[in-house]
C-alpha cells in the first residue's frame, strides 16, 4: 500500500529532494538545501505529514554571493552517519570552475552549522541542469562513506577521457575516510551514477549508471 503526500512549496525550494534517515527520524533536503525532518513513527496511518525545519548555514556557504543560476538544483544527495549529516552539492568557484563538494555538520535539530568536508578541486568549465555531476552518497565501512563523481560530460562536451584517467576523480566511485578525509578510487569509467548502495553483509557495492 502506497500513500502519496504533496507539498507545492517543495518545487519552489528546488526541483529535486533527497532522503536520509537514522533510527528515529527521516530527513528531507530540497535542491536548494532546505532541511526538514519528521519522526519515523509519524508516517504511520497519517493523512498529513508535519515536517519540522532545521535551520542551517547551507545557503551562506553554498549559494549566497555565488550568482549561481542553477542554485535550485545545487544539492545532489544527503547522508546521515554517526550523528553527522553530510550534504553533497556542486560548488561554483567562478564562471569557469565547478566541482563536487561535500559539507558536514553535527546532526542537531535545533540548528546545524555545516563545515567543508571534502572537495574534488578539479575545475570543470560549465554546469547546467543536464550536466552529469554525480554526487550520490552512501554509507560504507566503519569510518568511510561512498561518493559518486559524475563524468561532467567529459566525452561529449569536453572531449577528454577523465573517467578513464586514474589520476582524476572525474567519472569515479570513491570512498572517503571520514577521519582523514582522504579519498580512494573504488571504480572508474562512470558517466553519472544515480544509484549507490553498499551491502555490508556481502561486502558488495551496487551502482546504476
Amino acid at each position: 500500500k502506497i500513500s502519496k503526500f504533496k507539498n507545492n512549496l517543495f518545487f519552489e525550494m528546488g526541483v529535486r529532494g533527497y532522503l536520509a534517515k537514522d533510527e528515529k527520524n527521516i530527513y528531507i533536503i530540497t535542491g536548494m538545501g532546505n532541511l526538514f525532518y519528521l519522526q519515523n513513527k509519524d508516517i504511520l496511518n497519517k493523512k498529513e505529514l508535519i515536517l519540522k525545519k532545521i535551520n542551517t548555514n547551507f545557503y551562506n556557504l553554498a549559494i549566497s554571493g555565488s550568482n549561481n543560476t542553477y542554485h535550485r538544483n545545487i544539492v545532489k544527495n544527503v547522508l546521515v552517519k554517526n550523528d553527522k549529516i553530510y550534504v553533497s552539492y556542486y560548488k561554483k568557484n567562478n564562471e569557469n570552475c565547478f566541482f563536487n563538494s561535500v559539507l558536514v555538520g553535527d546532526l542537531k535539530h535545533d540548528g546545524i552549522e555545516f563545515k567543508q568536508f571534502f572537495e574534488t578541486n578539479e575545475c570543470q568549465p560549465f554546469y547546467d541542469d543536464n550536466t552529469a555531476v554525480g554526487g550520490n552518497l552512501a554509507d560504507y565501512k566503519k569510518n568511510s562513506i561512498l561518493m559518486t563523481i559524475g563524468g561532467w560530460d567529459s566525452y561529449v562536451r569536453q572531449k577528454n577521457n577523465n573517467p578513464q584517467n586514474i589520476k582524476s576523480l572525474i567519472g569515479k566511485i570513491i570512498s572517503i575516510d571520514i577521519l582523514t578525509k582522504k579519498a580512494e578510487i573504488i571504480s572508474m569509467g562512470h558517466r553519472n551514477s544515480q544509484g549507490l548502495f553498499y551491502d555490508n553483509q556481502n561486502n558488495v557495492i551496487y551502482s546504476t549508471d
